[in-house]
């Protein structure tokens, strides 16, 4: 099951390479048969040659859009599952988020914790702070280490602020202190949830909930837009190769056709990766980050496209 479940996953992600390569292939064959020759001194125009191919790579891309929203993700999600509890006999879900947790708590209270050990129920170097209706800031709370003992935390090293409104700051200082929050360790727990296991609409919620409670999003915001901008990379590909194909001399054969279309194939994932990569480190727009590798590949293709004799 673990191997059906992987086939459309692997299958989804080598579409838009298996139809630039078809496209190559396909006219490549007709470039050599001088059929394109032939159309031409007839007087059909090359943009009518070569609109179906453009037809069938946007449908292939739109087919590909549907299958990351409906299905892709869900596969992915149970052959994880699979791994994780049949090959690796593990339990699911244990993959929690350990360090830089943000939790929005009761009352409108954000709390911070750099740290989190699952094994010892504990949190640590925690900062919390308390808010009023009009979200000014009333209070701080710092705690080196927090215990869930069952149905209360055990607070170490606690230093507790409270702000006035005449501008006076009250301290409260513990070694220990045990103490009952409305937070739980469950609120705490949170299982890292992946891109890939997530569609567009899943994953645009699951990033307002983290920035609503103060996580860093600029990554999972580049993976968000590459939802949308890598199943249309079937239709850039399928561009790009049109001109290629057709300007290619008749020797060399298939295997020169298909060289040029694995290097075509290899210089777009390189940059698309470039580009997501630039986008989680912030370097870049997340919408730019993620459609770098469609612009300029697009833009290459379009250009020598329009530039092909006619």
């Amino acid at each position: 099951a673990y191997f059906l479940l992987n086939v459309p996953v692997v299958a989804f992600r080598l579409f838009p390479l298996v139809a630039m390569l078809s496209t190559i292939l396909a006219l490549a064959a007709l470039s050599r048969d001088s059929e394109i020759v032939a159309m031409r001194a007839v007087g059909v125009s090359l943009y009518r040659v070569v609109w179906p191919l453009l037809q069938a790579g946007l449908a292939l891309s739109v087919v590909l859009l549907l299958l990351g929203e409906l299905a892709i993700p869900r596969m992915h999600q149970e052959a994880d599952l699979i791994k994780q509890t049949r090959i690796r006999h593990r339990e699911a879900n244990t993959e929690l988020r350990t360090r830089d947790i943000w939790l929005r708590g009761a009352g409108g209270r954000i709390y911070y914790a750099r740290r989190f050990d699952p094994e010892a129920r504990a949190l640590l170097h925690v900062t919390w702070f308390d808010f009023d209706p009009g979200f000014r800031i009333t209070g701080r709370t710092d705690v080196e280490r927090m215990v869930w003992q069952g149905d209360r935390w055990r607070l170490e090293g606690v230093v507790e602020r409270r702000f006035r409104a005449d501008g006076g700051v009250e301290t409260h200082r513990a070694a220990v202190e045990l103490r009952s929050l409305p937070e739980g360790l469950s609120a705490f727990r949170r299982v890292k949830k992946r891109p890939a296991d997530m569609n567009w609409v899943e994953l645009r919620r699951y990033i307002r909930r983290l920035a609503a409670e103060g996580g860093d999003v600029v990554k999972l915001r580049a993976d968000l837009h590459a939802k949308l901008a890598q199943p249309f990379s079937a239709a850039v590909l399928t561009l790009l190769a049109i001109p290629f194909a057709i300007q290619r001399p008749r020797s060399g054969g298939t295997g020169k056709a298909l060289a040029l279309g694995l290097a075509l194939g290899l210089a777009y994932w390189f940059l698309l990766q470039v580009g997501l990569s630039l986008g989680h480190g912030g370097k870049l727009p997340p919408l730019l980050a993620a459609w770098l590798g469609n612009l300029v590949f697009g833009a290459v293709g379009l250009y020598r496209l329009i530039h092909l004799p006619q």
